[in-house]
């Protein structure tokens, strides 16, 4: 009987140990998770810091393209009346 209650009360102690790793490891893995979460927030912020950026950049390069392409546009503009008044000159 007492070899019964040792055998029984050992199995309790794996059975507790056991347990215990369990909410050890579900312990790991939700702080594991809120620290995902955390990055991930931080990863969001960022990208749209830089979608915010990428579009800033475009419509810079937009009015630059704006400005440098008007004068090409007269000047070929003017090119084209020219010849079209002057039809001799081809």
């Amino acid at each position: 009987m007492h070899e019964k209650v040792e055998e029984a009360q050992a199995a309790l102690a794996r059975k507790h140990l056991q347990q215990q790793e369990y909410v050890q490891k579900i312990e790991n893995a939700e702080n594991a998770k809120l620290v995902a979460e955390e990055e991930l927030e931080s990863a969001k912020i960022e990208l749209d810091a830089l979608k915010q950026r990428v579009n800033t950049e475009k419509e810079k390069r937009d009015k630059v393209s704006a400005k440098a392409t008007t004068p090409v546009l007269k000047i070929f503009y003017l090119l084209f009346l020219s010849v079209i008044k002057d039809p001799k000159t081809s």
